[in-house]
């Protein structure tokens, strides 16, 4: 019986101390442990676009990604964007036709037409 009590103190402890550490973290802005939330919760929108690499040959396709890639990443960092992310996916479907894509999530951006015009153009409004 002692040690169940002590086991059910510790548990309470040790919850209390997680409630604490939420909390704390949670109230100071700056907090490096505070929660991130994603585009599903705070808002923000998500861009894909297919890559025509037709023109491309297969063994520069991976270099043009990247390059793709890089020319997005700067310039989303530009408009201040907070933590975006910029990725390059390879999708073959069943009928073996490969499709590359570039996915930007851009958090807290809901003006589509003003963001995504200056994103694709390179200008800055």
């Amino acid at each position: 019986m002692t040690r169940f009590r002590v086991s059910a103190v510790f548990a309470l402890l040790m919850g209390l101390l997680l409630i604490y550490f939420v909390w704390s973290t949670q109230a100071d802005p700056t907090s490096p442990y505070r929660f991130k939330l994603g585009l599903d919760l705070a808002g923000g929108t998500e861009l894909v676009y297919k890559a025509d690499m037709s023109e491309t040959p297969s063994s520069e396709r991976d270099d043009a990604l990247s390059a793709l890639q890089g020319v997005i990443e700067r310039r989303v960092n530009l408009f201040g964007v907070a933590e975006p992310l910029v990725q390059t996916e390879r999708v073959s479907a069943l009928s073996g036709i490969t499709e590359d894509r570039l996915i930007v999530d851009l958090p807290g951006v809901t003006d589509i037409r003003r963001d995504c015009r200056s994103l694709c153009t390179g200008s800055h409004s």
